[in-house]
């Protein structure tokens, strides 16, 4: 006990403040203290928890003593309690780590979301003022069908445009090239660009110099731009590369400059850019389009402006040229933003997986909330006493909010990590798209972001219920019994609300997930029109030199058609222009050539390029007729076959066999071809893509209308009894063989090919998918946390029904029915709001309904399901409480 003499360590403290006031403030405490002193004595409570209180109630006046402001006192307590609810979680490891980890997900699946979306959609373009960049685009409708399809421009139109639309306009396309003077050949993507692509762009090279005026002229385009990407590897960074020759399909060119490594080309990654030879004197054909177009407004011009010449332009195309451009104003020319052309597609997934990803964040901080509101019960002692002893309800709440504040920071710093581990497995399954504007990368606008939905999360878990639990101890409440499963008070309507709302959430996005996983599979299901199993495909391109004419390309196909068919194992084999499920043939505008229709009437189908045993080996039927032989050569009788959708839509009821048709017009220089057989749709772009009309060309005969272009790129194609690896094997066997400089490009399987050709379905499906089942596992964890707590503070009153004879049987389902009552509750509210906005997903749905009756009665009977299973432990422990124990329960 404290007496007269004042404690050694009152006078140390007292040397902090200042000397004018050190007297009084020593006597005033040590009065203080031989008060606390004596009363402990007398009432015999302990000293040293009466002399804590008396510390902690007169620090104020201490740090008053001191000089200490208010603002310093608030900070110097709200340190204290930091520690305090620090010491108070770390005690509590079961909840911090349940609390931690959820939020954590909940954070780390948004900030991941957002980095993707802020890559792809918010990072500006990385060129010189990208909103002055427009994408020009050019569309045509065909005559018979009425159906549009977007064209590139031929030259003429490319001229043209550049002179009238007031928009400093370039062009390009893109193809594959042999590139030779490196360690070894390659196969490289190649944009053939007008010389003003890049200063259009501002994008200068990193090492050397772009293209110069007048290399885009014919006989001047022997000079090349290699990507950072082709540098490094063909080339392992060697500076010296600058002013190298090599070879492009056999043609000797000069690399001028290297790309910088953040350069990104507007329509799909490339090795390199050659100036593409364009003679605006004497330009090719009008029916030639192959220029993609890219244009820059003028200082103080709008895309409205430039849409209004275009506009004008397209229509005076009409009138010049109706055999070329259909009926005014069915050929029309259209300005976007270049931003709009690149993003465009994958904008609408990334909206809805960050929509996705906010409801999950929703989830996760209803369930911490449910969480820390029955911890906030579990300390009612401690908010009693605090009360009582005047600590006011912003001093009780300090330390709930301030362990609110230790979960939301640790949850943000782990959600972080959680991130960069998604973004690293983002960018190595997800579709290219992603990553197309530059690396997914963690900057400080992402932080930002997890900043600002971690503040939102802490006031969702944190305030809510502190604010509930503080008001039932103001009223005395903090004792009442629980007299059902889910409680009858405000702060057990309060945690089933908050279970209620995960669940809600959660069916919604099992519903979600549940229209898309449907639809890809529904996707995959459909009939490709061809049988990929057992079928692999390499990518070829005979250049110009060592292949000079036809005669020599037929030559070649004609060697690899025999050698391959002595391979062991191969059933069938052949070469095809465009692999189906990898891109669009050409359309072609052609007319019969055995009777006449309207003379502005041409029909439209896309055309393909095979050698004989080609459809052979993708499986494709054939149906009427015969099929391409080995007689089908140079100089032969020109023949074609065309796909069912032609014959039904040109031949309509009757059979195609022996009818004729002429590529061109009528005096175009293109012989007439006899249908010699019909074969089944394919779906050549993809599993989306319904039968359109097509007709197959011979390889041998296709140089007499293409001379030559499109039979130099090709595919092979090879169906063999042998296991993939073995056929790719031998397949890259036989062609270096043939022609050891021929580069090895793109060897695969056709399945791996299909599967490609859905990426960003299978990948939108799946994340949603995943973000759903953590959903679904919140939610039921939810219901099983609430029933858990329950049971636990029913414990006395559970354990007397069971001792005056209620049955084990009867408890369980009493406390069942309560949890099935609130995953009901959660599930109709789930199915109502799928219903409401599910037409959101309309757009990336394939052969399903916005309200599937599977979908929407499967969701919420795997959520209550769910909930239940998570309710039966729980449940089932309540039914093995012992009556005597749980009498002596407090």
């Amino acid at each position: 006990m404290i007496g007269p003499k004042r404690p050694r360590w009152l006078a140390a403290l007292a040397r902090l403040v200042p000397e004018d006031r050190r007297g009084d403030w020593l006597r005033e405490w040590h009065a203080e203290l031989t008060r606390i002193a004596r009363e402990a004595a007398s009432s015999g409570a302990p000293f040293g928890r009466r002399i804590r209180v008396r510390l902690a109630a007169g620090l104020g006046a201490f740090e008053d003593a001191l000089g200490m402001g208010r603002r310093a006192r608030a900070r110097a307590t709200w340190l204290r309690d930091l520690r305090v609810a620090a010491r108070g979680l770390w005690r509590s490891p079961s909840f911090t780590l349940v609390a931690v980890t959820t939020l954590a997900l909940g954070i780390g699946a948004n900030a991941a979301i957002y980095s993707v979306t802020r890559s792809a959609l918010l990072r500006p373009l990385p060129f010189r003022a990208p909103e002055q960049l427009v994408d020009v685009r050019l569309s045509f409708q065909n005559r018979h069908s009425g159906a549009e399809h977007p064209i590139p421009a031929s030259e003429p139109e490319f001229l043209e445009l550049r002179a009238d639309l007031g928009v400093d306009l370039a062009g390009y396309w893109t193809g594959d090239v042999n590139l030779g003077g490196a360690e070894q050949p390659l196969r490289v993507s190649a944009a053939f660009v007008t010389a003003n692509f890049l200063d259009l762009l501002g994008a200068a090279p990193a090492l050397g110099r772009g293209f110069r005026t007048g290399e885009d002229l014919p006989g001047n385009t022997g000079v090349v731009v290699l990507s950072h990407g082709l540098w490094i590897r063909a080339f392992a960074g060697d500076p010296g590369a600058v002013g190298r020759e090599v070879t492009l399909n056999g043609r000797a060119v000069t690399v001028v400059g290297v790309l910088p490594e953040a350069f990104v080309f507007p329509e799909r990654p490339v090795d390199l850019l050659q100036p593409n030879p364009l003679d605006p004197v004497a330009p090719g054909g009008r029916s030639s389009h192959y220029l993609t177009m890219i244009g820059r407004l003028e200082p103080g011009s709008t895309i409205a402006a430039s849409q209004a010449r275009a506009t004008d332009l397209a229509a005076r195309w009409s009138e010049e040229y109706p055999g070329r451009h259909g009926v005014s104003p069915d050929h029309p020319v259209t300005l976007v933003s270049l931003r709009e052309s690149m993003v465009g597609e994958v904008r609408a997934s990334l909206l809805l997986l960050l929509g996705v990803v906010g409801l999950v964040l929703l989830i996760a901080s209803a369930n911490v909330a449910s969480l820390v509101l029955m911890r906030i019960e579990h300390r009612q002692p401690e908010t009693e006493l605090r009360l009582a002893l005047g600590a006011g309800a912003r001093g009780v709440a300090r330390p709930f909010l301030a362990e609110s504040a230790i979960l939301a920071v640790v949850g943000a710093a782990l959600g972080l990590a959680v991130a960069a581990g998604a973004i690293g497995v983002l960018e190595r399954f997800g579709p290219a798209e992603l990553t197309r504007l530059g690396k997914i990368r963690i900057d400080l606008a992402v932080l930002g972001f997890t900043v600002t939905a971690t503040g939102l999360a802490c006031l969702v878990f944190g305030l809510m219920p502190v604010a509930s639990g503080l008001r039932a101890a103001v009223a005395g409440r903090l004792r009442d019994g629980v007299r059902t499963a889910t409680g009858g008070t405000a702060r057990a309507r309060l945690r089933q609300a908050l279970v209620v709302t995960e669940i809600t959430l959660a069916v919604l996005l099992v519903i979600g997930a549940g229209l898309l996983i449907k639809s890809f599979a529904k996707l995959r299901a459909m009939e490709p029109g061809f049988d990929p199993a057992g079928v692999v495909t390499m990518d070829l391109s005979l250049n110009s030199t060592d292949y000079p004419d036809a005669a020599a390309v037929f030559g070649f196909h004609e060697a690899l058609a025999e050698r391959l068919e002595r391979l062991p194992g191969v059933v069938a084999a052949g070469a095809i222009r465009v692999l189906p499920f990898t891109g669009t043939p050409g359309l072609e505008s052609m007319k019969p050539a055995d009777r006449a229709i309207d003379p502005d009437q041409y029909w439209n189908a896309q055309y393909q390029v095979v050698s004989p045993g080609t459809l052979e080996a993708l499986g494709v039927p054939l149906l009427e007729g015969r099929g391409l032989t080995p007689s089908d050569r140079p100089g032969a009788p020109a023949v074609a076959l065309v796909n069912r959708a032609m014959a039904d839509e040109f031949w309509p009821g009757a059979s195609p066999i022996g009818r004729t048709v002429k590529f061109g017009t009528p005096s175009t220089a293109t012989p007439v071809l006899t249908i010699v057989g019909v074969v089944g749709d394919v779906r050549q772009s993809g599993y989306r893509a319904a039968g359109a009309p097509q007709i197959y060309l011979p390889r041998g005969q296709a140089s007499a209308i293409y001379g030559g272009l499109g039979t130099r790129f090709a595919t092979l194609v090879v169906r063999s009894a042998l296991p993939p690896a073995a056929a790719m094997a031998a397949l890259r066997e036989v062609v270096r063989e043939l022609d050891p400089r021929l580069p090895i490009a793109n060897l695969s399987t056709m399945s791996r090919v299909m599967a490609g050709s859905v990426t960003d379905e299978r990948f939108l499906a799946g994340l949603v998918a995943v973000f759903s089942g953590l959903a679904l596992t919140l939610g039921a964890v939810g219901v099983g946390g609430i029933v858990a707590y329950a049971v636990e503070r029913r414990t006395r009153e559970l354990g007397l029904r069971i001792a005056l004879g209620a049955g084990r049987s009867g408890i369980l389902l009493g406390i069942l029915r309560g949890a099935l009552g609130l995953a009901v509750a959660g599930a109709l509210g789930g199915t109502l709001l799928g219903l409401a906005t599910a037409r959101l997903l309309e757009r990336h749905l394939f052969g399903v309904g916005t309200a599937d009756p599977t979908v929407f009665l499967a969701a919420p009977l795997v959520l209550t399901a769910a909930a239940l299973g998570a309710a039966l432990l729980p449940a089932v422990r309540a039914t093995r409480i012992d009556p005597i124990e749980a009498m002596r329960v407090e």
